[in-house]
């Protein structure tokens, strides 16, 4: 009998050595165990099954792999594994050892935690059909039985002595395991009890086992000690009441404050509150965005408060971000590759407790998309903090709905919502899913102190006023400097146009020295990187011209704003853009009056731009003050309810989305329907501008898929499936090579021998970024989607 120690759970590879079967199974049980400390209420939620559960699952989810064919595939020798699946061979061990009450848990637990039940059926069923009796005649009938044979019960005795686990001398027969891959039609959803446990169970078993695999001894978590430099930070601040009460409040709450009231340090406050008050006082935050650019700089501010070792970034370009602020420049594309790789790994899994994200990082989790056990259990007594929440168009609201329902009253977190605008017909939808949970509100007296914008509505178009802007570019601002202007557009070409027309009136812009940058969403990643990098030394950009894409989140700070029509609220996150930090008095906002023909595909309903029109000339004729408590009462006007088209769309797809809950999803489930119901919100197709082709093909040639990806730009697919029948756009194929230094290694894509990519021969700048032709198109506006979509081959 092989000693425990000589029985394998991982061959030697890549410079690391193998690992035996004990000391994975210490591995991952060491995992669990400070799961069981970091995750207190699991098993408030699933049940007091849980932990014990999770432990015989873990035991025993790899002792098939004492198999002696497994044994030779792992030591290197000939052997005659047949693409065998080694996590069946533990299930006639779970039916003898596991506690009878929990054994239908463990067994499910076991079987699923590699592939997903359908294709482990499919395979059951392939590997053992019954032969006809015609071939009977010349072959044997493959059983499972006969294939179990091959498992020595004295090595798994072996193995599991170190746990004082008793193994029987022999085992009954075991039958094709096909009935365990195989959940009940009902009560087994996520939507009901049971299968909730069950989904909970499958996520902390992937965890335990990911994480044991790496080898993880520790796992940071997220104590009173992380808030030291905030702490620090706060005691030279003078608190707000609004902050002063979310410093005390335990449990979910809903916050209402103006633009620029320290929404940020608020949350962390909350957060602080929410760890004092956990069990063990550990705690996970899941800080929500609606962009990348708000959620990169967001990450950068909770390092800065919590700890760079704690806190990680995703969203759909995810490795882009890491390539580019995390890796050294000097290094070889295969290191640099190498270490984000690394790094990426840590942010997707346990290891960093602080997450910032978008929302469709977690809203993937409901849809069932591979893994999403896993996203279901790291939500487990977490802390969700929501900012921008207005943000979004009534399908994603409904899933946000949906995420903090499941959130409060399912998983124990804890959801901090943050607006400084919000109609009362959402609010009243974010109570009702929040449940029970604060009011936090910003003082009356504070509102006045935030009076900033001064608004005025002027007659025409912006496109026939640029000469105004112009004497304003060449104006002086309050401190005798060049006045700095912000310009939003409604469309791309519009911002294109009125950029073009007014960079001769200022440089472009360089480093430390003040000059013109036009922002919006049909840049190549590389260029659009640059601008952001940009933006953060904004006091020398004299002029901004941008889309929708400067309404959320961008900590810029201009003198004076010209924008085209739009909605309030949309208006308002343009204006938070001006006079930001209250030195200036009270700050400019002109607004044109007239909307260009394509604005509707952007603002369907004219009213709601129409009412927003009347209450800024109401304010206008009043002395201009757009006052900060009257806002509230504003949107009441220009939303006085949901629009009927909108709420049918949001009542249809939360419906869709529950009824997927409680009748569709189960854990150990894959469905390429729910990936691409997931999928098809985004409305993204990446090509590569012509005259960037030879670079893309070189970085390609070199395996330097990153860099590569960076050079192309999203258009919608409407405008692709157009360009492409016109001919601007062809499909070509690049030729993948290796990294240049021998020492680098190679990209986990880097066995593809061709890339097939799409280029478009229209112009393309860095300045400008893609143009087309206003005349062709009419419904022109942002490109990219302002939330998650990403097309990668490496994310």
């Amino acid at each position: 009998m092989p000693q425990a120690g000589s029985i394998l759970a991982k061959s030697a590879q890549g410079g690391e050595d193998a690992i035996s079967l004990p000391q994975h199974i210490m591995d991952v049980l060491l995992v669990r165990q400070m799961l069981h400390q970091q995750f207190p209420k699991a098993a408030a939620v699933a049940g007091d099954w849980f932990w014990q559960d999770l432990w015989w699952s873990l035991l025993l989810h790899d002792v098939g792999k004492v198999h002696r064919e497994f044994q030779k595939l792992l030591a290197g020798q000939s052997h005659q594994w047949d693409h065998q699946r080694h996590e069946l061979f533990s299930l006639p061990l779970v039916a003898a050892l596991a506690p009878e009450a929990s054994r239908q848990r463990i067994l499910w637990a076991v079987a699923g935690h590699h592939r997903d039940f359908e294709r482990l059926y499919s395979f059951l069923e392939e590997r053992y059909r019954p032969l006809s009796p015609i071939l009977l005649r010349t072959r044997t009938q493959r059983t499972f039985a006969a294939d179990f044979t091959h498992v020595s019960l004295s090595d798994i005795r072996g193995v599991l002595g170190i746990w004082n686990v008793a193994v029987p001398k022999t085992l009954p027969p075991p039958k094709n395991p096909q009935a365990v891959v195989n959940l009940p039609a009902e009560g087994f959803h996520v939507g009901d009890e049971a299968g909730l446990g069950l989904t909970l169970l499958a996520g902390a078993f992937q965890h335990c086992d990911h994480l044991g695999s790496a080898r993880i001894q520790q796992l940071l978590t997220l104590n009173t000690a992380r808030f030291k430099a905030f702490d620090e930070k706060m005691q030279k601040w003078t608190l707000h009441q609004h902050q002063q009460d979310a410093a005390q409040t335990g449990g979910s709450a809903l916050l209402t404050a103006p633009t620029g009231a320290g929404k940020t340090e608020t949350a962390l406050l909350w957060l602080r509150r929410q760890v004092q008050t956990t069990d063990l006082g550990a705690s996970r935050l899941f800080y929500v965005l609606p962009n990348r650019a708000s959620i990169n700089a967001m990450h950068h501010r909770l390092q800065q408060n919590l700890g760079e070792e704690t806190t990680a970034v995703l969203h759909g370009k995810v490795s882009d971000f890491l390539y580019r602020t995390a890796t050294q420049l000097e290094d070889s594309p295969g290191k640099r590759y190498a270490h984000m790789k690394k790094l990426r790994e840590q942010f997707r899994t346990l290891a960093r407790p602080v997450k910032t994200i978008t929302p469709f990082q977690a809203i993937k989790h409901l849809y069932g998309l591979k893994g999403f056990e896993k996203g279901w259990f790291e939500w487990v007594g977490a802390c969700f903090v929501f900012d921008e929440i207005h943000a979004y168009e009534p399908k994603v609201f409904a899933e946000i709905i949906l995420l903090i329902r499941v959130l409060t009253q399912r998983l124990h977190a804890r959801v901090l919502v943050m607006t400084a605008t919000l109609p009362t017909h959402l609010r009243r939808e974010l109570e009702d899913a929040l449940g029970s949970h604060t009011s936090l509100q910003a003082a009356a007296s504070l509102y006045p102190a935030f009076n900033r914008h001064r608004v005025a509505v002027l007659p025409g178009r912006l496109a026939d006023n640029l000469d105004l802007i112009a004497k304003q570019l060449q104006s002086l601002n309050l401190v005798d400097k060049p006045c700095r202007v912000l310009v939003v557009a409604n469309t791309v070409a519009e911002a294109q146009d009125a950029f073009e027309k007014l960079r001769g009136l200022v440089p472009d812009y360089a480093p430390g020295r003040a000059g013109a940058i036009l922002l919006h969403g049909r840049f190549a990643t590389t260029d659009r990187w640059q601008k952001e990098q940009a933006l953060q030394d904004s006091e020398n950009i004299q002029l901004l011209v941008g889309t929708q894409a400067v309404e959320v989140s961008l900590d810029i700070d201009f003198d004076v704003i010209y924008s085209e029509p739009a909605p309030l609220d949309a208006l308002i996150q343009r204006f938070g853009r001006v006079n930001r930090r209250r030195t200036k008095g009270l700050a400019d906002c002109f607004v044109f009056a007239t909307a260009n023909e394509t604005d509707k595909f952007i603002y369907p309903d004219p009213e709601v731009v129409s009412r927003t029109l009347e209450k800024l000339r109401e304010a206008e004729a009043a002395g201009g003050t757009l006052e900060e408590n009257a806002l509230a009462s504003y949107l009441e006007h220009v939303y006085p309810g949901w629009e009927p088209k909108e709420k049918a769309l949001y009542d249809h797809h939360l419906h869709l989305l529950e009824n997927n809950l409680r009748h569709i999803l189960q854990p150990f489930s894959a469905d390429r329907n729910r990936e691409e119901d997931f999928y098809k919100q985004f409305d993204g197709v990446p090509v590569v501008p012509q005259r960037l082709e030879g670079e893309y093909l070189r970085l390609i040639a070199e395996a330097n898929f990153i860099e590569a990806e960076a050079l192309a730009v999203s258009i919608r697919g409407g405008r692709f499936v157009g360009e492409k029948s016109r001919g601007f756009i062809e499909q070509r194929t690049a030729v993948v090579g290796h990294f240049r230094s021998e020492e680098d290694i190679k990209s986990d894509v880097s066995s593809l021998t061709t890339v097939p990519f799409y280029v478009i021969n229209r112009p393309y700048s860095a300045d400008l970024g893609l143009q087309f032709l206003k005349e062709e198109f009419r419904d022109d506006f942002e490109e990219t989607s302002t939330y998650d979509a990403s097309s990668s081959i490496v994310d």
